[in-house]
């Protein structure tokens, strides 16, 4: 799926280069300017981006105001006839990136929706609208999944790139994360190879990447729809934790054990880890009823 937008310019608020020369106060009086620089950041081959700085008065009203260098990317249309509207969504904040990821910004909101069961049913209704051209649904979700991060990167990066980094194999990350597949393409990793070079940890020993083999009796929950720790990885489990029980819990997502029913089955296992579990709460949950999204939005 391809946005058609018109040009769009971004400033970016990471650096602002201020300078009180009689030349550039006497600049300030001839309106704004864009001047030509090398990319500050990594940007896509493919995209046809600009990149500068934007002079302008730092006081518009004023009219002896020196002259502010902002730092821009222009963002043109791929399409061959542009769109008058751009879509843009400038987020900002800690946690956040101000550059419009565009297209990855539309795969991170529908990742961040499969962790809700009472959004997963309208998903495909929201992804048919969106390849017809109506946006509307997939903005306010979109628009939804912004704002300041609530994870602590810090200990995210340090786990991942001490126990999850090092045994990626680099050619099929870029494999699967090539900007040719698309949307299908947008790696929704914790960090990137370069990330993890750049936060320099220390690897774990190579047995952190060896499967758990145990005959101590094991719970293990899944959700049916979730995006970070699949059912599949869970039942793969079984193959070498014998004693293992599994459970799938429908139309659920991730933290799918996080509820009363989840709580009651487990307080049942820690009782009596050998003995009969109280999972029909489990077994007669409704999975999504993606009937939801043959309805139109009210």
């Amino acid at each position: 799926m391809r946005f058609a937008h018109t040009v769009t310019v971004l400033a970016l608020p990471i650096a602002i280069l201020a300078s009180s020369s009689g030349a550039d106060q006497a600049a300030s009086t001839r309106g704004p300017r864009f001047e030509r620089t090398p990319c500050a950041a990594e940007v896509v081959a493919e995209e046809r981006i600009e990149c500068g700085t934007l002079a302008v008065p730092e006081n518009r009203r004023k009219a002896d105001s020196r002259t502010i260098h902002l730092p821009v990317m222009i963002f043109k249309s791929r399409a061959a006839v542009a769109a008058p509207d751009p879509i843009v969504f400038i987020t900002g904040g800690p946690g956040n990136s101000n550059v419009a990821g565009r297209g990855e910004q539309v795969v991170d909101a529908i990742y961040s929706a499969l962790h809700n069961p009472q959004a997963i049913p309208y998903i495909p209704r929201i992804i048919a609208n969106a390849a017809a051209g109506r946006f509307d649904e997939l903005t306010e979700l979109v628009k939804g999944n912004q704002g300041p991060s609530r994870f602590a990167w810090g200990m995210r990066y340090s786990v991942w790139c001490a126990e999850e980094s090092p045994f990626e194999d680099p050619r099929r990350v870029a494999s699967q994360t090539s900007p040719a597949l698309g949307l299908g393409g947008i790696d929704e990793g914790t960090a990137t190879a370069a990330a993890c070079r750049a936060w320099n940890v220390s690897p774990a020993p190579a047995v952190e990447n060896e499967p758990v083999s145990s005959q101590v009796p094991a719970l293990i929950f899944a959700g049916e729809f979730d995006p970070d720790t699949p059912p599949d990885w869970g039942r793969q489990l079984l193959e070498t934790m014998p004693k293992a029980f599994y459970l799938d819990f429908r139309g659920r997502s991730h933290g799918a054990g996080f509820g009363a029913c989840g709580a009651q089955i487990a307080a049942a296992f820690l009782r009596s880890p050998d003995g009969p579990l109280p999972v029909n709460c489990a077994l007669t949950l409704r999975g999504a009823d993606f009937g939801l999204s043959a309805r139109p939005k009210r």
